[in-house]
């Protein structure tokens, strides 16, 4: 808690001390168009290309992945070592030396990819339709499992596999977005305001939670191992024919206040507020249990086919089937927007805390700048304090003309280059009529 209020602060103070000055006229902040200083990272943001002030047509991919414990430099080590047969489990061993003690193992990941199509009616309006896919999974070992490969048996005898397990969720989306554009107010350089709300229909793909029951355990002693293993799986099943998983509706909301004479804005905005409802989703279960001095007792228990090489994990039983409501993380951010001189564009943003079925959104606060030698070229450098592994850095360039916009952005999830524990990246690639 101590953490997040320290970062919160340093959001607030780096906001606070962003130095806004009159924008000359003629200079590029003086050209640039409201969408595109809103400088544009690798996050969601369903209002991105609803304020572009020209229709068009933009494809968007984007993808982020990390994990808690393992580095670019250590991943490419081990990917190295199997590639010439040389790894050992010692090796092994040594990466799970690199986990925390107490946080066990997790990955993370979020993909989206899809197009929109909008552009204003008018001045004061604009709209966007949108047709995406997304996804959200993340994966965990607990840590006493670790533990039992880290320190051995030395110790204590008994490893509980709690938070030990799995989810995913998919959805394919169609979105409706409007900005209405208010102002100027108190005179020909007075605040424009910018009011955004949208809605998105979401239509579950699939969607997949397994855990270990409560009592699950490992227990090895000096000539015995033993396991009483229970799993819990909630899945969209298996089938050749089309299945009616549901829909469901979420919510996105946008307000931004901008004095252009000044080169300064604010902005607030909520996205994902909702949640998606899967239907027809089957619940099964499996359970294992077995206590031996023998390991390949082991291995043929756990085998479908004991005669074929290798493990084939027996099939879980399949219980009913029921609908399921996954809590999506909803999205709080606030951002401030200024700029320093003619070329020089500051922005700081906080993303709150939140919490869902799937992921997590820790308190996030990302500085960023954007240099604009040439107008249409924007180039962005960031740093990203928080989140899930404390340091970030951002960074990409863009092509922003009449007819055509290009945007390519990567950042880093804990740490930079090789000492980073995961990246994401994002492209955009729209054309104008």
């Amino acid at each position: 808690m101590t953490r997040a209020a320290l970062l919160l602060t340093a959001a607030l103070v780096a906001g606070g001390s962003l130095h806004a000055q009159a924008v000359p006229e003629g200079s590029q902040a003086d050209k640039v168009p409201q969408a595109y200083r809103r400088t544009p990272t690798v996050r969601i943001d369903p209002f991105r290309n609803v304020m572009v002030p020209h229709w068009g047509l933009v494809i968007t991919g984007a993808g982020i992945a990390g994990n808690n414990s393992m580095s670019f430099r250590e991943a490419r080590a081990l990917l190295y070592l199997a590639d010439q047969d040389d790894l050992l489990v010692g090796d092994v061993l040594d990466v799970l030396n690199l986990i925390p003690a107490g946080q066990g193992f997790e990955v993370e990941g979020e993909l989206e990819g899809g197009f929109y199509l909008g552009g204003p009616l008018g001045r004061h309006l604009s709209l966007g339709l949108s047709a995406q896919g997304r996804a959200f999974a993340v994966s965990a070992i607990d840590e006493s499992a670790v533990a039992l490969l880290r320190e051995g048996n030395v110790a204590r005898d008994s490893f509980p596999l709690g938070s030990t397990g799995g989810a995913a969720v998919g959805t394919q989306e169609l979105g409706l977005h409007a900005v209405v554009r208010l102002g100027p107010f108190g005179g020909p350089d007075g605040m424009h305001l910018a009011l955004g709300g949208g809605a998105r229909l979401l239509k579950p793909a699939f969607y997949y939670q397994g855990s270990t029951s409560i009592d699950s355990r490992i227990v090895a002693t000096g000539d015995s191992v033993g396991a009483v293993i229970g799993i819990n799986v909630l899945a969209t099943p298996d089938v050749d024919f089309a299945l009616d998983l549901g829909n469901s509706v979420v919510g996105d909301f946008l307000v931004r206040f901008e004095w252009p004479a000044s080169g300064i804005s604010f902005e607030a905005m909520l996205a994902n507020v909702g949640n998606v409802t899967v239907n027809n989703v089957e619940r099964k279960s499996w359970s294992y249990q077995v206590n031996t001095t023998d390991v390949q007792e082991v291995l043929d228990s756990l085998d479908s086919d004991p005669l074929t090489d290798g493990i084939q994990f027996k099939s879980l039983d399949v219980l009913d089937t029921v609908d399921v409501s996954v809590d999506i993380p909803t999205i709080a951010r606030f951002s401030v927007t200024a700029w320093a001189n003619r070329i020089l564009q500051l922005d700081a943003s906080a993303r709150l805390a939140t919490s869902g079925q799937i992921l997590d959104y820790p308190l996030e606060v990302e500085l960023g700048t954007t240099w604009r030698l040439l107008r249409v070229v924007p180039l962005r450098v960031g740093l990203i304090l928080g989140g899930r592994q404390e340091v970030g850095f951002t960074g990409g360039l863009g092509l922003e003309t009449r007819n055509l916009l290009f945007q390519i952005a990567a950042r880093s999830v804990g740490g930079f280059m090789q000492d980073a524990h995961g990246a994401a990246a994002m492209l955009e690639l729209g054309f104008f009529f």
